[in-house]
């Protein structure tokens, strides 16, 4: 679900044998899919891949790829203003790091944007693409960010 929804990436997409080899869980709900050597600090290939074939709970997941130091992680949330707020979130999507995240709402890949801007002002679009130029600064804050969801 998430390599097909990704697929037309311009960086790539979600890529079947990573998510195997590095996946980490974050929640409580996807317990059974944790790697015994998480929590070992940093990310790091799973020590015993996953098969591909194990349930996945939950009706609101995140699922990020983060390229720098490849990792993938699977997160459950209680609700989706939870899922809302890890995506627009410094350590979800607009984290530099993230390369890549999907939201999972109820069983379907839901595509989104992020806005952002002043209060007061016109709000701009989020682009992912824009923090890999050589005008992005780590320190870039991305004022009163917020989540919109694609209507298809």
């Amino acid at each position: 679900m998430a390599i097909e929804a990704t697929k037309d990436e311009p960086e790539g997409g979600f890529d079947r044998r990573e998510i195997l080899g590095l996946l980490e869980v974050r929640g409580s709900r996807n317990a059974h899919l944790a790697d015994p050597i998480e929590g070992r600090g940093g990310f790091q290939n799973r020590n015993t891949p996953l098969e591909g074939s194990e349930p996945v709970y939950g009706n609101y997941l995140t699922l990020r790829y983060l390229g720098h130091d490849p990792a993938v992680v699977l997160t459950d949330h209680d609700d989706l203003p939870s899922l809302e707020a890890e995506i627009c979130s410094g350590s979800g999507y607009l984290n530099p790091f993230s390369t890549l995240m999907v939201a999972i709402v109820e069983g379907r890949v839901r595509p989104f944007r992020i806005l952002h801007g002043a209060p007061g002002q016109a709000r701009e679009i989020f682009r992912k693409r824009d923090q890999s130029g050589p005008a992005f600064s780590f320190g870039t804050k991305y004022l009163d960010p917020g989540l919109e969801w694609d209507p298809a």
